[in-house]
């Protein structure tokens, strides 16, 4: 309160400074000085600016760090309404858990916390080691401390305004000796707009290719005050996008004829070759049930679900439900003794039979299952409302002195509608409690009597339900809803100028900021207790009607029987004290889960509840920064700039108390919270050691830069990260640029103060028979399963079925430390243009980062995969982490967080530009002199080339393996993009590259994997896609713009362009349509 307190008094006092002095100047006469100015526009020297990198001003090709620039005009021409949109375009930068992809890498079914988000992810070092900076200071980030699909302080750039953007600075290295923690893949600064005048504002409309329907509104205000002193600028955004199901989307789901247009990656069970597996797809015969059942079967639908727990509810007499045929015991796969199976699929409560599809050799899963899950309302874009208003003040105290206000407010309300993770099952693979599937005597009043003949002559008194629940927690269009509120708040007050000692010119910068994200989610779940006894049901005698037993029988009665920890007795009384968690007689709606739809509103709403979480991060910051020229010398003069930042950053994970409680079937999450502070001083001085008069052949100036940053973590301990860099510049056109720096990265609140929770999972088992013959060594796995006593043939549950165990975070991890270097060469013809014609600029680096003891958590696979594929087997670090029972299956494990990972990454970074008028070039061409205009052209070519990304979990350099040249790590990325302008008319297109790559950068065997043909494949080929767009200024003040992406409709059916086998998944053409009016 004291804070927010003192920033109130803070802005009326700057307001009230204001306004004062601007009565003052409109009392006094007005005295205009006529001063003549002449033109030495042709003598003007470049203009020095901060550019992101250093604190010393300087113009960005003096910076011996690469840079990359985007432009605000490119926001405008290309009708980007999010900060995100320009980022992720630039080859390099991934984004984590956007709207249209989950934290898992799949669509936009995401973290409950993180729905809606878009954070930066620079050469895929992860969210958190990439810096987000707003006008060069760090703004609040947004990534809860558990429940996000981020990590770190990683910053939601959605709370960007991108009206205000003048330019966004990339630096692909680097950064924490002059910027602080956490920009270990780089840093990324958007500098915003913070002196305008007038008036404008932008409508867009986008066509999301027929699936949605989105919009966006934009308008910014700015003028002067106070005789021009001050100035005040204020931004209002509104953005709606709609949520898009996969089933929404042909080229994924086919809801009318029921048809999967994309393909599996099945297992061949070939004889002898257990690591063989085939891409399949719909009309395809499944190459299980022709190797082992005998009996080639095709895939119809080339649809995967859970044939052993379908939609409708399966019925078998005992506990247990596979896929048919999986152990050959009826008992086991759920059919009945006579080989026949059967499942809810007629009217509510009538038993038909079943047929659980097309084997691939799963456990649980199988092609064409009836009413199995199909994925067809999955999230393909999470829906998306977002309200954004900032405001920029600044007011001149005097000629050396400004001060200024800056205020950032983003709400957005982001919903995702189709999440599947949160779904009830009904399966004994999930063990005992509520997931297990629920037994229904012979006289419950849901069954139909053709039910009942038929358990009769089977001779069955009940039955087991084996189900999916996809109709309990329904809501919206899809199954099941996560619903997210965010709320970012960010103020910002401080002072900034220049002051003159000994003919030197200094610059300082004050300042105070306080920002904090609230957010919450909301998602359906339903509590055990009440699950149970909507379940117990029969008929209630006073109604003659369906009803719960608990509503009518008094040995039900809620006030007696409840789930508690003691019944009642003498010591304990004959009643609850409160009310019951079942509620009172009546209250209780009986429940049909026997059939897809079976359950009634009323029914879901007893059994149903909400459980909200939250998350809350403040980060505060105060800062100082002096910097300017110390002194001149032959070569120039030395520059330096020194500073402090004082930071505090905090966060608090509050868990759904109904979830803590364990009263649904999810495991309890204990709330946590914590923070820590860091205190920073830094200095940076650059010195020309050639330059000005003082040169030789080959040396036109030479500068080197040196920076030093202490940190002093409360909780991660002290560091000192250093940067060192060279600016060479050989010639007027051709410069050599090299730096050498340190970097660190705190661990994340979450990483932190996490307790032990209860998890599950599923893991790959290296010893069972299918995993055996792959993996890192093949031989040392086999024989080590061997030496276990694991049988060669052994079937492992666990790759099909989940187990329990914990996991949680270590109070005692320390930062992330990264090495990082750069060499680079940038190269402006001053020739080109009186040769050709045109300005050439062409700049390439080399970036290799090396990242120590990064926090990583092994997964129950990798402790698997860990335990197995070495010679130190059995090492307990990962061999302990799990369990096996006396049949080999795991039945336990724990993962925790450890600081043990090792990256070593590299990759060659390449920009040209090349502009040009037309006309000249058409002079050029033809030899003859063109006078007319033609306009001018701009091309633009942004590429990395990744050398390698090699990781290492143990942290062992000799456990380095490299991704780079697999699909998803490709060596190239790149795009090109051409612009072509003239008086009121802009035009543009641009090509997205990438090289392709193989399937399996570790593949064991020639014959690993298979096409459509049946024939090895290896690769899947590059390919590119394009967007352009065309612009018109109707008049001085009204611009008419349409852009298209995907310009050329690939959908990824198109094999004359795609490898049919990468399954490539494209939306449709999409249209963007915006007008922009200035006042």
């Amino acid at each position: 309160m004291t804070k927010r307190l003192l920033l109130l008094l803070v802005s009326l006092g700057f307001y009230g400074l204001a306004f004062a002095d601007q009565e003052v100047d409109e009392a006094a006469d007005p005295v205009v000085e006529q001063v003549e100015t002449g033109d030495d526009s042709d003598e003007a020297e470049p203009e020095e600016v901060v550019v992101t990198g250093s604190r010393i001003a300087r113009t960005q090709y003096e910076v011996a760090q690469p840079v990359t620039i985007i432009y605000g005009e490119e926001y405008e021409n290309r009708g980007y309404t999010n900060a995100a949109d320009a980022l992720f375009d630039v080859p390099g930068i991934g984004v984590t858990n956007s709207l249209t992809n989950g934290s898992g890498g799949g669509f936009g079914n995401q973290s409950s916390l993180s729905v809606g988000q878009a954070l930066a992810n620079n050469f895929g070092l992860g969210s958190g080691r990439t810096l987000v900076l707003v006008n060069g200071r760090r703004f609040v980030g947004s990534t809860s401390p558990f429940g996000s699909g981020g990590s770190g302080n990683a910053v939601d750039i959605n709370n960007i305004p991108s009206v205000m953007i003048d330019r966004v600075e990339i630096v692909n290295a680097g950064g924490s000796a002059v910027y602080g923690s956490d920009a270990i893949a780089g840093v990324i600064n958007y500098v915003l707009r913070d002196d305008y005048e007038g008036a404008a504002m932008t409508l867009t409309y986008d066509d999301y290719a027929g699936l949605s329907s989105d919009t966006s509104f934009q308008a910014v205000m700015g003028g002067n005050f106070a005789g021009g002193k001050g100035n005040m600028v204020m931004n209002f955004q509104y953005e709606q996008i709609g949520t898009v199901f996969t089933g929404d989307w042909d080229r994924f789901f086919n809801r009318e004829n029921q048809t999967c247009n994309t393909n599996s990656l099945v297992r061949t069970y070939a004889s002898g070759k257990s690591y063989q597996q085939q891409y399949i797809r719909a009309g395809m015969v499944v190459p299980y049930t022709a190797n082992v059942e005998g009996n080639p079967q095709v895939t119809q639908t080339g649809c995967i679900g859970l044939s052993a727990i379908p939609e409708t509810g399966r019925a078998t007499l005992y506990d247990y439900s596979f896929k048919n045929g999986t152990n050959g015991i009826w008992y086991f796969d759920g059919q009945w003794p006579d080989g026949t199976s059967w499942h809810f699929g007629g009217a509510p409560g009538e038993l038909t039979p079943y047929d659980d599809g097309v084997s691939y050799g799963s456990s649980f899963f199988g092609f064409d299952a009836m009413d199995a899950y199909r994925g067809d309302y999955d999230t393909l874009r999470a829906g998306f409302e977002r309200l954004n208003f900032s405001m920029f003040s600044n007011y001149d105290i005097n000629d050396n002195m400004t001060l200024y206000f800056d205020v950032f407010h983003n709400g957005f309300f982001s919903f995702d509608n189709g999440n599947t993770s949160g779904y009830p099952y009904s399966t004994w693979a999930f063990g005992s409690g509520q997931d297990f599937p629920p037994t229904i005597g012979i006289d419950n009043p849901f069954l139909t009597q053709n039910s009942v003949d038929l358990m009769n002559s089977y001779g069955a008194t009940e039955i087991y339900v084996h189900k999916s629940h996809v109709d309990l927690l329904q809501k919206g269009d899809g199954g099941y809803t996560i619903e997210n509120n965010n709320a970012v708040s960010m103020y910002s007050v401080g002072l900034e100028g220049s002051f003159d000692l000994d003919s030197k010119t200094f610059n300082y910068a004050m300042g105070y900021s306080i920002g904090n994200t609230d957010i919450y989610s909301d998602a359906p779940g339903v509590i055990g207790a009440r699950y149970a006894a909507a379940l117990d049901v029969g008929i209630n005698p006073a109604t003659g009607e369906v009803d719960c037993r608990m509503n009518y029988d008094p040995t039900r009665d809620p006030a007696l029987y409840d789930y508690t920890p003691f019944a009642p007795g003498y010591f304990t009384g004959d009643s609850l004290y409160g009310p019951s968690l079942l509620g009172a007689v009546g209250d209780c709606a009986p429940l049909n889960i026997l059939g897809r739809g079976a359950p009634s509103q009323a029914a879901r709403d007893y059994i149903g509840t909400n459980l909200r979480t939250n998350a809350f991060i403040e980060q505060e910051v105060t800062y100082g920064v002096l910097s300017g020229d110390l002194f001149d010398m032959p070569a120039g003069s030395v520059k330096a700039a020194m500073g402090f930042e004082a930071r505090v950053e905090q966060g608090d994970y509050a868990s759904s108390a109904i979830q803590n409680l364990q009263l649904t079937r999810s495991a309890a999450r204990p709330s946590l919270g914590g923070g820590y502070e860091v205190d920073a001083d830094y200095y940076e001085i650059s010195v020309p050691l050639m330059g000005g008069d003082l040169t030789l052949p080959g040396v036109q100036s030479v500068v080197v830069d040196f920076s030093s940053r202490t940190i002093d973590n409360s909780i991660a301990g002290s560091y000192d990260v250093e940067a060192t860099s060279v600016n060479w510049r050989v010639l007027d056109d051709l410069a050599i640029r090299v730096s050498e720096q340190t970097a660190v990265k705190a661990p994340d609140l979450g990483d932190l103060f996490l307790p032990q929770i209860t998890s599950f999972s599923r893991a790959d088992d290296p010893c069972d028979y299918r995993f055996r013959d792959v993996g890192r060594n093949p031989e040392v796995r086999r024989a080590n399963c061997d030496a276990e006593g694991i049988p060669a043939d052994f079937v492992s549950l666990v790759v099909n079925a989940t187990t329990t165990g914990v996991t949680g975070g270590n109070p005692n991890l320390i930062n992330e430390v990264a090495d990082t270097k750069s060499t680079g060469i940038v190269y402006q013809p001053s020739w080109f243009g009186d040769v050709f014609f045109g300005s050439l600029n062409l700049a390439a680096d080399y970036i290799e980062i090396q990242l120590n003891d990064y926090v990583t958590s092994f997964t129950l696979t990798q402790n698997m995969n860990a335990c197995y594929d070495y010679e130190t087997y059995p090492n307990s670090q990962f061999c302990d982490s799990f369990s096996r029972d006396g049949d080999f299956e795991v039945v336990d494990f724990a993962t925790g967080l450890i600081n043990a990972g090792l990256i070593d990454f590299a990759t060659y970074v390449y920009k040209a530009d090349f502009a040009f008028d037309v006309a000249e070039a058409a002079s050029w061409v033809s030899r003859e002199n063109v006078a007319m205009d033609l306009g001018s052209m701009a091309v633009r070519w942004r590429a990395t080339q990744e050398d390698f990304f090699a990781s290492a979990d143990s942290g062992a350099t000799e456990d380095l393996s490299s991704a780079t040249g697999q699909f998803g790590n490709d060596e190239w990325f790149y795009d090109t993009a051409v612009e072509w302008r003239k008086g009121d008319w802009y035009l543009w297109v641009q090509g997205n590259s990438r090289s392709g790559g193989v399937i399996d950068i570790n593949r064991q065997y020639d014959d690993e994997y298979l096409g459509y043909d049946g024939n090895p494949i290896f690769e899947f080929d590059g390919y590119t896609t394009y967007n352009g767009g065309v612009g018109y200024s109707v008049n001085d003040d009204t611009t008419v713009r349409v852009n298209f992406y995907n310009l050329m409709d690939y959908d990824g059916f198109e094999d004359d362009v795609f490898t049919p086998e990468a399954d490539l998944l494209f939306i449709g053409r999409q249209v963007n349509a915006s007008l922009n009016i200035r006042f």
